[in-house]
Parts: structure tokens; C-alpha cells; sequence
């Protein structure tokens, strides 16, 4: 969960820890339905996120949802597809189920 963790920080402010509500893996992909929250599980005031407040998410909408796709380098986990706060499963359609469909096939 670390490799989308600066960018979560970035959008709900720091710090963020996460609760897994799923986790699959297939080789070398992952992808996993997060929620945040502040360390001891108290919960994000998302009206308060610099997300509002920079306008980017709406204050109506729960932005601590998240949808990510990983990859793993040589390096370790890579981001390479997230949505926080989606209010759809923009995930299956193309091209994520063709492209992560050993992850998300039941979904696409």
C-alpha cells in the first residue's frame, strides 16, 4: 500500500493508513479496494481534504474509497491505475479488462 500512499497524502493530507477491503494478485499485478483513514482509525473529514479544498473532488462525494492496480518492478509495487472516491466501477471497461483481466475478470 506504500506506493499509493504519497498520493493519497496528497489528496486527503497526511497521514493516511489503510483498511483492505480486498487484495488480489496475479504474477506481477495487484489490484486492491482500499478505504483510508487517519492512524487508530479515526475518520477523514473529506470536506476538509486539500482535495476540496483545491477543488479537484467534491465535497459531496466520500473521497477515501480507492481503486488501485499495481505492477511490480524490480524495484517493487508501482502504481499504474487509481480512483479515489469513485462513485462507479470505472475498472471494468476497456482497456482495464483486457488488460487486468486475471484480476478484475468477474467484473468486466
Amino acid at each position: 500500500m506504500d506506493a499509493i500512499r504519497p498520493t493519497a497524502e496528497y489528496l486527503l493530507g497526511a497521514p493516511v493508513e489503510f483498511v483492505v477491503y480486498e487484495l488480489r494478485r496475479s504474477a506481477d499485478m495487484a489490484f486492491a479496494m482500499l478505504n483510508a483513514q487517519r492512524p487508530g482509525g479515526v475518520p477523514i473529514d473529506y470536506a476538509t481534504t486539500p482535495a476540496v479544498i483545491r477543488g479537484e473532488m467534491d465535497v459531496q462525494q466520500d473521497v477515501t474509497g480507492a481503486q488501485v492496480f499495481y505492477r511490480l518492478t524490480g524495484s517493487g509495487w508501482i502504481v499504474e491505475e487509481f480512483s479515489f472516491g469513485a462513485t462507479d466501477v470505472w475498472f471494468a471497461a476497456e482497456p482495464f479488462c483486457t488488460r487486468y483481466r486475471a484480476l478484475i475478470s468477474d467484473y468486466c
